[in-house]
């Protein structure tokens, strides 16, 4: 939005400069001048940065917005320094930010050897960062600042590769790995830097370089879900997973009996879910999960498990078409396998496996109107902008009866 509004006023300036200029008899002569031919190239660089900007142009290809971003915003800044005089201590202040900015982020990044191998039956990969080795202070260590739900930002240390840095979510923090000292990422393998990722899971080498930078993310901030909430809803599509999936282990753990949480998660396949352990195996069963602690086994929950690979006759769809679970698997057909139409709708051990998407209106109904206590709800959602969508119009509904509600979302969108 501030960038539209930015945008928008560049215009206007633009604008009602040129309008002044024909009123006067003078744009032929001004759009000689410096000065105009410098502010007419500034709102060119800004039109295109904007429009590389938008969302069809991101979904085509998002190094062609990325780079043209990078490009047009160092560009604008010579552009408007030599504009008018008057800018100058503005872009002089911004230059220092932003070499504030590249010099942090550099100090800020270490390089790993990394482990990569790839999960059976899934297009995803796990990346495993050992963080030990690498910082053997007593006095700080680094991995505790690691928290659940948070990201860091992947990449290559070769110069050439510099700018494929790619945000990923932590699927097992320090804080929860057995180890303590090594933190684990889920990514599903596509184009750009998750396939630059999964050739290094095809090399010999039994460790490969990756450079880390981070953690970021609001998740550091949540408050304690299981002490301040009496119902805990989490939702997650696809690899949105490995946000969701360390916050329900944390939750079971430290809940009591009166905690109800649900979890859902929607997948295209059966094997997309099997890192997620949540039959207390894989990664997502290393802590936590369902073989939990002994505060856990006391805890209401339940888990609902959708394939929206498998088809179904019934149900409505709560998200569009092209909203998919993730947002680079538009182009892919929704094919169901043989393991999927086996699976329609199967239980196991506080795990329904549902056939199709979820019916997020019947989903936050059965939570918020189990019972008239009127009790407190966590809602959070990780996956693509569709999902996040649907789901918060349902639970809006519920906010609008003056319900205690904590909500947050984390959308694989712009």
């Amino acid at each position: 939005m501030l960038g539209r509004i930015i945008v928008l006023l560049m215009a206007c300036h633009a604008t009602l400069y040129l309008n002044f200029y024909i009123q006067k008899g003078l744009l032929l002569k001004r759009t000689q001048d410096w000065d105009v031919i410098l502010g007419l190239s500034a709102i060119t660089s800004a039109t295109l940065l904007f429009t590389a900007a938008l969302s069809k142009i991101r979904n085509l290809s998002y190094r062609l917005f990325f780079y043209s971003h990078v490009a047009l915003s160092i560009l604008l800044l010579p552009i408007l320094y030599l504009h008018v005089s008057h800018l100058r201590i503005y872009i002089l202040e911004t230059v220092a930010v932003y070499a504030l900015l590249i010099l942090q982020r550099n100090i800020s990044q270490s390089t790993f050897p990394a482990t990569i191998h790839r999960i059976p039956h899934a297009n995803l990969l796990t990346i495993t960062i050992p963080l030990k080795e690498h910082f053997r202070s007593r006095t700080y260590s680094p991995w505790r600042h690691y928290s659940t739900g948070q990201h860091i930002y992947i990449g290559f240390p070769s110069l050439r590769e510099k700018l494929r840095i790619n945000p990923f979510t932590i699927a097992i923090p320090p804080s929860q790995a057995i180890s303590s000292e090594s933190l684990k990422l889920v990514v599903r393998s596509l184009s750009g830097t998750t396939a630059m990722l999964d050739q290094l899971a095809s090399s010999a080498n039994a460790h490969s370089l990756l450079t880390i930078e981070g953690p970021y993310g609001a998740a550091k901030y949540f408050p304690d879900l299981a002490e301040k909430y009496d119902r805990i809803l989490l939702v997650a599509g696809g690899v949105g997973a490995t946000f969701v999936l360390p916050i329900y282990q944390q939750v079971i753990a430290t809940a009591t009996a009166e905690t109800r949480v649900k979890l859902v998660w929607a997948v295209r396949e059966r094997g997309d879910a099997d890192w997620g352990g949540l039959d207390g195996t894989g990664i997502g069963g290393e802590r936590g999960g369902n073989a939990g602690t002994p505060t856990s086994a006391a805890v209401r929950r339940d888990i609902e498990l959708y394939l929206t690979g498998a088809t179904s006759p019934e149900g409505p769809r709560t998200m569009d078409d092209d909203d998919g679970i993730e947002l680079q698997e538009r182009s892919r057909p929704i094919i169901p396998n043989d393991d999927d139409k086996q699976d329609q709708v199967t239980s196991t051990k506080n795990i329904s496996i549902k056939a199709g998407r979820p019916d997020f209106q019947k989903i936050v109904d059965e939570v918020f109107n189990d019972d008239d206590r009127g009790d407190s709800v966590a809602v959070l959602v990780c996956g693509p902008k569709g999902m996040g969508a649907a789901l918060r119009s349902e639970v809006g509904r519920w906010v609008g009866t003056s319900r205690d509600v904590f909500w947050h979302s984390e959308e694989f969108g712009w």
